[in-house]
């Protein structure tokens, strides 16, 4: 017998600014943050989300964290019950 191939449904929309939350809801996968402070050189800092103050996320290594600022939006993934650091979100030109 031959199985039909598993395929993940795929995202309706080509807007995602609505997923990207302050307050993120139990199932919630990604969120933002902002910084509040950063020591580039340890790659670690304080982060205001979901109305509190985290410090020392986990980070996604990329050259880009290194040059992140106080006040920078940066995105956020849910793993586990943990956040991560994946980047810095950028305003559109």
């Amino acid at each position: 017998m031959i199985e039909e191939p598993f395929v993940l449904p795929s995202l309706q929309t080509t807007d995602l600014t609505g997923t990207l939350s302050d307050r993120p809801d139990p199932v919630q996968l990604f969120a933002k943050g902002t910084i509040v402070s950063w020591d580039s050189s340890i790659r670690r800092g304080t982060l205001s989300f979901n109305g509190a103050i985290y410090e020392n996320l986990s980070v996604l290594d990329t050259p880009a964290l290194a040059s992140l600022a106080v006040n920078d939006v940066v995105l956020l993934l849910k793993m586990n019950r943990s956040w991560l650091i994946v980047g810095r979100i950028l305003d559109p030109l």
